[in-house]
């Protein structure tokens, strides 16, 4: 049965109307797509945006499947662009890294993909939220970004350790120290975990070690105990700035890389740690 399509094509407002076949391979249709139009190439595969959803929601066409398995129409439109495209990255610390990834697949093989280059050797504990929700929900480890509506040119993902499993991190790669640092201290400071006082004053001279090095009067003006303590606790502890500078004047001489593993090794110790909130 024939099937005609109005095709967008990579360049922006430009789109051709095609004729197939419903019993057409897809990895056919894209080779009538690629001789009609004198473009596209093995990188590039048709998007089926879902219906009444915009262009930014819908599913990648799979190659060897037949085009009557996605329901298409007469008159129906389908983007026919680059697999290939880079995506945005940021870790919790906002720095940002920008990859190239295949957005035909799931959101779990694009992190097992692209973590290797980060320096992450186990990606199982890791996923996406999008920039702005990143204490919203989770992207869907088990289906494209394309069907979660995520659009690559416009929308940043957000890279954050998912399931805490203690393992050792090498102490001696600055990305793993980095990364596990920023999610610990995000989750210390979130308020959400079981510590006792002494536990709190350490994390706090810990992050002003990393944060001003050694404690000299100077530094000590910008000690404010409530950006650096949980909130329901920095009222509680009595002579709280007394006692972080104290535990801090402790830390002397220890570098910024070995104050992260630290503070990230007392985190893992809490009898919370583990508890995904």
């Amino acid at each position: 049965m024939a099937l005609t399509l109005k095709v967008e094509l990579a360049a922006k407002n430009k789109s051709r109307s095609l004729g197939f076949t419903q019993s057409m391979p897809v990895y056919e249709a894209l080779e009538v797509a690629k001789e009609k139009t004198g473009e596209g190439g093995s990188d590039f595969g048709f998007f089926y945006p879902t219906p009444n959803k915009g262009p930014k929601k819908g599913i990648w066409l799979h190659k060897d499947r037949l085009m009557n398995a996605y329901n298409l129409s007469n008159g129906d439109t389908i983007y026919y662009r680059k697999k290939f495209q880079p995506i945005k990255i940021m870790f919790t610390d906002s720095t940002q890294r920008t990859t190239l990834v295949d957005l035909t697949l799931t959101v779990e093989e694009i992190i097992r993909s692209v973590t290797p280059k980060f320096g992450f050797d186990h990606p199982e504990e890791l996923s996406f939220l999008k920039h702005g929700d990143a204490y919203g929900s989770w992207l869907q480890s088990n289906i494209t970004l394309g069907e979660q509506g995520v659009d690559p040119e416009e929308d940043t993902l957000v890279l954050r350790q998912k399931f805490f499993v203690y393992r050792d991190i090498d102490k001696d790669n600055s990305t793993q120290v980095n990364f596990f640092y920023a999610e610990a201290r995000e989750q210390i400071r979130s308020g959400k975990h079981l510590m006792n006082d002494n536990d709190a004053i350490l994390f706090a001279a810990l992050q002003l070690q990393v944060q001003y090095g050694n404690c000299t009067p100077e530094n000590e003006k910008f000690i404010k105990p409530k950006e650096i303590i949980p909130n329901d606790r920095a009222s509680k502890i009595k002579k709280a700035l007394e006692a972080i500078v104290k535990e801090y004047k402790k830390l002397s001489d220890l570098k910024e890389q070995e104050a992260k593993y630290r503070y990230v090794q007392t985190f893992r110790s809490l009898r919370t740690f583990g508890v995904t909130y």
